[in-house]
């Protein structure tokens, strides 16, 4: 049994809470499913009449009704997508409705797919574990774990067939406190592609490429890990945003974590590894990060991240803001522990605010942080070797060490000590007084931002007379 871990902000509680609240008010009907019933002979229209599948209660409902399920395994049912035919999912919505498991656990209530049987896998008879409209009027899946979903293995090539091969678990609609796991995907997202998820798991799910998660899709308060891409993106991969994540112990051949996804914000990016480039992200478009702790990733290239193709494009550059990169590793020889770029354009780079440290290639023993090409820019960050004077050097750069905490958690080691000169050294850029750092601390303390993904906060201690 899966143990679903708390992993949440008020702001994302109050806003589910209002989504349900509004749902169940709007609700025109409600229909019931249960899984120990014998079949789906009964109307749906209550538990002594619940419906055997999930699928078979979805059929009932019409735009704002809700489907309520009751605790169980379900791996019976599904229908195909007509759009395409091609592929069966366990559950298949096309409305805008509300499919929601009565256990707030998800472990209580699992949608099951299935592999082919031919194959053992992907393939012509293999059952996803669901799929929802993409973006307007999608439907919205609460409470559920999704396991053993495959996809096909070959589309006919017309249309937006070859989208079928896109998301084992998953595949559209909103999804919200699931657990998304063991799926397979046989090109990308093993666990979902599109669609958005919120206040997830999605752990030990498999693809081609994007290992969790797949084109076009946004993850919100989610924990992405353990996933694996037999190409590139162990976690995420082509336009997948990721905000308020912890995106860890993904593996891939080339973007342990991340490879050609969109942006991350506020996420945890932790322990991937690459067996080619990029332990953390490898990229050939800019991705961006945005306030994100980066530490112990590793990679043969490129530790942290690697650029391989760019076209220069100031809105393509790979782009860090306030970003901790430390403790990153490559493992061969000539190559950075931090963040670089290769082959001909050699990978420009958009840095800011930033802390750059203590990065190794393994081979030389050696701390190796960045390698960034003349077109690059580095603003504000604590880097070294100290870069004043080189082409990307745009000032306020520092060559210091940084004074990490150095004990504790990684969300305690990491952050600044009270002789750091990283404290407000960097940028205000689009920082306000609204915003957060990585643990919820105000971004702007005294005026000016820090480097690095914390702001430091000095304790301070009253002492009263009797």
């Amino acid at each position: 049994m899966l143990k679903h871990h708390a992993y949440r902000s008020l702001r994302f509680g109050l806003w589910l809470g209002v989504l349900l609240g509004v749902q169940s008010a709007y609700a025109s009907a409600t229909y019931y499913a249960d899984c120990n019933r014998p079949d789906d002979g009964g109307d749906g229209k209550s538990w002594a009449a619940a419906k055997q599948t999930i699928q078979a209660a979805v059929d009932l409902a019409v735009a704002s009704d809700l489907v309520l399920v009751t605790n169980g395994v379900y791996d019976k049912g599904g229908k195909a997508d007509p759009s395409t035919s091609l592929s069966t999912n366990r559950v298949f919505s096309p409305r805008t409705i509300t499919i929601r498991a009565m256990s707030t656990n998800p472990a209580d209530t699992v949608i099951v797919g299935a592999p082919d049987g031919g194959t053992g896998g992907c393939g012509p008879a293999a059952i996803r574990g669901y799929k929802g409209i993409l973006y307007s009027g999608a439907s919205y899946l609460i409470g559920f774990t999704i396991t053993n979903g495959y996809t096909i293995a070959s589309s006919s090539g017309g249309g937006t067939d070859y989208k079928d091969l896109y998301g084992g678990g998953a595949h559209g609609g909103i999804l919200s406190n699931c657990v998304i796991v063991g799926n397979r995907a046989q090109t990308t997202g093993g666990g979902m592609a599109y669609g958005s998820v919120y206040n997830s798991i999605i752990i030990n799910n498999t693809a081609s490429s994007g290992g969790g998660v797949g084109v076009s899709a946004f993850c919100y308060y989610c924990v992405i890990s353990n996933n694996t891409a037999t190409g590139s993106g162990g976690a995420l991969y082509n336009g997948v945003n990721a905000y308020n994540c912890q995106i860890v112990n993904n593996m891939a051949g080339a973007g342990g974590a991340m490879q050609s996804a969109g942006l991350a914000s506020n996420c945890v990016i932790r322990g991937n590894t690459a067996t080619g480039n990029g332990g953390c992200a490898e990229s050939s478009v800019g991705q961006k990060f945005y306030n994100c702790l980066i530490v112990e990733n590793q990679a043969k290239r490129g530790g942290a991240a690697y650029t391989r193709w760019i076209s220069g494009a100031a809105s393509e550059f790979t782009t860090f803001v306030n970003c901790t990169v430390v403790s990153n590793w490559a493992t061969e020889s000539g190559y950075y522990g931090g963040i670089e770029g290769r082959n001909g354009a050699t990978g420009p780079y958009w840095v800011t605010n930033c802390i750059i440290r203590f990065n190794y290639n393994t081979t030389g023993g050696v701390e190796s942080n960045y390698h960034f090409s003349t077109d690059s820019s580095v603003a504000n960050s604590c880097l070294w070797p100290d870069i004043t004077g080189q082409a990307f050097d745009k000032g306020g750069n520092i060559g210091d060490d940084p004074c990490l905490v150095g004990t504790g958690d990684y969300q305690s080691r990491y952050q600044l000590t009270g002789n750091s000169r990283c404290i407000n050294a960097g940028l205000n850029l689009f920082w306000d007084a609204s915003s957060k750092d990585l643990i919820g601390r105000r971004r702007i303390i005294s005026g000016i931002v820090d480097m690095g993904a914390y702001e430091f906060l000095a304790r301070v201690t009253i002492i009263t007379g009797h």
